[in-house]
Formats: structure tokens, sequence, C-alpha cells
């Protein structure tokens, strides 16, 4: 089974067809909004801080007779740290780790390579995200600074063929339904961890299991071992823990994300 983005990404009927269904499948997609963070005191003087960021999104085609809808709800936090030259942003699915920000002349910001807003007193942001569906298309977003600290947002912890320990300077959340001809065909959650230089990301559909960074890369469709579990979530913090093996690399890793509360 494929999870839902990489259907999304490379869709045919063939792939479709190949998934198997599951009737018993919750057909509502987990929502996701700032109200919990409004009314903190944050500086007006500067886009560096800690930011939260949310948006959703419905999409629909139609090929051979068959019409897929894909549904989905997405959570971010991020850091904007200053730079000599500006801001930088951190990304949750770079080996970059932070990529600029673009002040614009007629007061929007672009980041994330194509992705614009507008800013209101460098605490608010609302504008548009591309994503890669059945063609490149556009939501609406809208983010909540919610500390003027930019420090990192959590840790993650390895043990095993490849031990490390890294600062979490972007971690993000999403879930999603995919049905087609108005049947249910797959329900999806994947989390994102971006590190100062890396990232790592867990697709987690009702089949199977990918653990991906550009070290290692476990996948259960592929017969290798990959387990995943949320031990705790709230609107500040979240811990997980996972494990991977396959012939080359076997490793145990926790996450942990805490907000700053101010």
């Amino acid at each position: 089974m494929k999870t839902i983005s990489t259907l999304a990404l490379g869709l045919s009927v063939s792939l479709l067809t190949a998934c198997g269904g599951s009737s018993s499948s919750s057909d509502s997609v987990e929502s996701y909004d700032t109200d919990s963070y409004e009314g903190r005191t944050v500086s007006s003087d500067s886009l560096a801080g800690t930011w939260v960021s949310v948006h959703s999104g419905d999409f629909t085609d139609t090929e051979d007779g068959v019409t897929v809808k894909i549904s989905y709800a997405s959570k971010e936090y991020f850091v904007i740290r200053p730079t000599d030259n500006g801001y930088e942003k951190a990304s949750c699915s770079s080996s970059l780790g932070f990529r600029d920000v673009r002040q614009e002349e007629d007061g929007q910001v672009t980041f994330d390579y194509n992705n614009t807003a507008s800013v209101t007193d460098n605490k608010e942001m609302s504008g548009t995200l591309e994503t890669y569906y059945f063609d490149s298309e556009e939501v609406p977003f809208q983010a909540l600074k919610i500390s003027d600290q930019f420090d990192s947002i959590g840790s993650m912890s390895t043990t095993g063929s490849v031990a490390a320990e890294e600062d979490i300077f972007c971690f993000s959340q999403s879930n999603g339904i995919l049905t087609w001809n108005g049947s249910h065909a797959n329900s999806s959650q994947d989390y994102k961890a971006g590190f100062e230089g890396d990232y790592i990301r867990f697709s987690k559909d009702e089949e199977d299991i990918n653990i991906y960074s550009p070290d290692y890369d476990f996948n259960t469709y592929e017969g290798e071992t990959a387990s995943l579990s949320v031990s705790s979530k709230s609107d500040s913090s979240q811990q997980m823990s996972f494990y991977g093996s396959n012939d080359s690399d076997d490793i145990n890793g926790t996450i942990q994300i805490q907000l700053p509360l101010q």
C-alpha cells in the first residue's frame, strides 16, 4: 500500500486498484486551527520567533471513469531566525535545514521557493502554499507567531547503526483521506521533523509505515520492519518513538517536541 501523499504525486488507476479498501475506516479528516495560541504577547519588531501554521485542502480528479478525492489537513511548527541579510525559515523537508525568507517590495514574504504570504505586524501571516497532488495547485494557509524565541522546539535521539542527537526546528503533522467513486480507499498520517541540516519523515497508512531520512529508509511495503508510536500529544508538546530495521540498518529513536509557552 502506498501512502496518500505517494499516490497523489503519481496518480494512476493501476495504483488505486492495487490499494484495497476498508469500509470500517473513518472518512473524516482531523482539522487543525490556531485558536489555542491566540492572545500571546509577542513583538511586532521582527519576524523572528516560533510560528504555528495550518492549512487544508480537497482535491478531486476523474480519469477513466474513476473519481478520486483527496482530503487532508496539516499543522506545522517552525522557527524563523534572523540572519545577516534578513531572515531564514526552518524547513521540515529539506537537507538544507533553513531556507531564506525573501521580503518583497509589496510587503509580502516568499519562503520555501514559491510560497507567498502577507504579514501583519510581524505576528501573523496568510497566503498560499503550492501543493502537488493531481496538478500544481495552491491552498490558503494562515500562521501565527506564538513566541519571540527562535531556539529549537525539540530534539530527536537515535541509537543503533546511526546514533545521533538532533535539535528540531520544524515539526509538521498531517492526516488525509483517499476515496474513489465515493468509497473509502485509504487514510494516512504523516509527520516530519527538520533539523539544522537534515530531516526525517514518517508516513503511516492503514497497512504500511515508511520511515525516511537521507541516512536510512525503512518501508514495510517492501518487507522491512518499521514502527511508529505517538505516546502523547497536545497543543504544546508531543512525544514519539520509532523503530526501523532492514539489511543495512537497525535504529531506535525518540522525538520530543516542546513549544515555548510564551
